[in-house]
Order: C-alpha cells, then structure tokens, then sequence
C-alpha cells in the first residue's frame, strides 16, 4: 500500500468535513472569530447594539446542535463586551481577553449553514455602556452629525 503525504498547507486548504450528509468546510476557531468581529454594530440614535455570534456543530444530533447554539450565545455575548470595549477605549475590535456582565439582550435570528450555528442578538448601547461613559458617546455622536 503506497501513502501520499501532502504539504501543512495543501492539507489545510482541501481539508473538508462531511457531515450530515454535506461538505462543510473545517472553520478555525480564530476563523469564527473574525465572522463575529465583522458582525459588530451599533447605533447611537436608535441606542442599540447587535452582534451574530457563531458555533460549530461537532456532533450530528439534537445535543450537537443544542451545544453549538449555545457556543453561538456565549460568542454573541462576547461580541457585545468586545464592541464595548473597543467603543469606551475607541480603538478597532479586538479579539483579546474580555470580561464583564451582559445587559439583558434579545435573539434577533438563529440560522444554520456549513455545520456552523448563527445566533444574532440585540440590546440597548446604553445599558451595555455604563452611565459615566454615556456623556462621551453622546459627545461623539453629536461631533459627527
């Protein structure tokens, strides 16, 4: 029997998992990081924040699924503190170290495509941004009108 060993790189660009009957490409967890950076927004004028968070889906069943949406959940809401960081401190997200609490946030959508699980959710920007720091977003909402 003849072995065919293929480069790091090859194997990382071909490199496919079939799952529930379909190709789903392998995503890196710095992968899905960057979909949930992308999806950052807010606005000041309708004083809302949103974000979609991501799981991927390593079991082909009910529990697979289940875990993977609440991957996505905990994601979004580390996107929520990452989109408050990156607004107190006004520098581009970032995807180090975050801590914090939450505000009471709403599901906007849930959606599963290539073996990832979607969830989007909103809350209020002022509740995620603490009341000593409204007056500064205030201010540059107001400088940019």
């Amino acid at each position: 029997m003849r072995t065919v060993k293929y480069s790091k790189a090859l194997q990382l660009m071909v490199l496919t998992v079939i799952y529930c009957g379909a190709v789903y490409a392998d995503y890196s967890t710095d992968a899905l990081m960057r979909m949930t950076i992308e999806s950052l927004s807010y606005d000041i004028k309708a004083d809302t924040a949103s974000v979609c968070g991501v799981g991927k889906i390593l079991q082909n069943d009910s529990l697979g699924v289940m875990w993977a949406r609440r991957a996505a959940i905990t994601d979004a809401q580390r996107g929520l503190l990452i989109l408050k960081r990156s607004i107190l401190e006004d520098q581009p997200p970032s995807p180090d170290s975050v801590s914090g609490s939450v505000p009471p946030f709403r599901i906007l959508s849930e959606d599963i495509r290539d073996g990832l699980y979607f969830v989007e959710i909103c809350t209020v920007l002022s509740e995620l941004v603490d009341e000593e720091h409204q007056a500064v977003i205030s201010q540059d909402y107001t400088e940019q009108e």
